[in-house]
Parts: structure tokens; sequence; C-alpha cells
């Protein structure tokens, strides 16, 4: 399991009015969707967080796809008020059974992995 958020949405979202955040969150989970299998998920937790769940063979393959996802998101941008803003995000990753044995676990874990990213 991953958790994605994406860097300073709030400012992106006030410069832009609601509406344009908005339409962000609909283009990342248009780009996530492009990147992800049939038998993987992605679901959005709230605010700019979302949860998706991937099969993953270990840390590396786990460290590839979240380089994937990474790279795909920082191409968006946003413009608004004469201003253009790059989207980043930043990503956690949990894995069955090593960080977590259920969802809830795995879920947290991924969570505190995802704030430890943003703070790098």
């Amino acid at each position: 399991m991953a958790v994605i958020d994406l860097d300073d949405f709030h400012q992106t979202n006030d410069a832009h009015v609601h509406a344009g955040g908005d339409a962000l969150l609909q283009h990342l989970v248009s780009v996530c969707k492009l990147l992800l299998r049939a038998t993987d998920g992605i679901a959005r937790l709230g605010g700019d967080e979302f949860a998706v769940i991937v099969q993953m063979s270990g840390a590396d393959d786990a460290e590839r796809i979240a380089a994937r996802f990474c790279s795909a998101l920082e191409g968006l941008e946003v413009e608004g008020n004469n201003t253009m803003h790059r989207v980043s995000a930043s990503i956690g990753a949990a894995l069955f059974p090593a960080h977590g044995a259920n969802s809830d676990e795995l879920l947290a874990n991924a969570d505190i992995a995802m704030y430890q990213a943003k703070e790098k």
C-alpha cells in the first residue's frame, strides 16, 4: 500500500479557487489510473491524500513504483492568477506483512513513511 500526498496543495487550491483544486485532483486521479493495473486500486482518503493499493514484490518494487508516480505527477502544472504552479507529491509505502498485518496497520505505516518522505 502507498499513500500519496500533494505537496503544498492548499496553496495551489487557494490560488486557483477551489474549482482549480478540484480539477487538479481529478487530473491526478487520471494520471494515477494510467499507471495502475486492473488489479490495483486508488482511493481518496481526504483533502489531497490518496491511498494506492498495488501488488509489490518487495522494497525495490515499491521504490520503482513510487518513483514512477512521482515522475508522472511532477509533470503536472496548474495555471491560475497569472502564475504557474508545479505539482509535486510525497509518497510513502508499506509492505504486507512486513509493515502491517491488516489494512489499518498498513495505512498507518504508509502514512508515516509519506511524512518521512515529505521531510526529505
